[in-house]
């Protein structure tokens, strides 16, 4: 997915993170703040024009919940995938209702 964003004109990389072995790890003197991101899309084809039609965050501090989040659902101005709907079962229907990301 990460390779078909870059491809896409609509997407620029800022910049990559490496791959970490031990999630919100805490190095000596160091307390981690950890941002949890999580999205579900109309499909996997971001060539084939597929959107983000929801988004969720968290924020974790030294493995605790901060309180500190967001969600929010977007319109995507297309219909859902059947195979995706069957995975987040968010309707086309609910989604019309919702904010149209431009």
């Amino acid at each position: 997915m990460a390779q078909a964003l870059e491809r896409h004109p609509d997407y620029r990389v800022l910049r990559r993170l490496k791959p970490r072995r031990e999630f919100g790890h805490k190095r000596q003197g160091e307390i981690a703040k950890v941002l949890i991101l999580d999205t579900e899309t109309t499909g996997l084809s971001a060539e084939g024009g597929d959107r983000i039609i929801e988004l969720g965050c968290v924020e974790l501090y030294a493995r605790k919940l901060t309180g500190n989040n967001l969600h929010f659902y977007l319109n995507p101005e297309r219909d859902s995938h059947e195979d995706a709907l069957r995975v987040h079962g968010i309707t086309n229907e609910f989604l019309n209702i919702t904010w149209i990301f431009e």
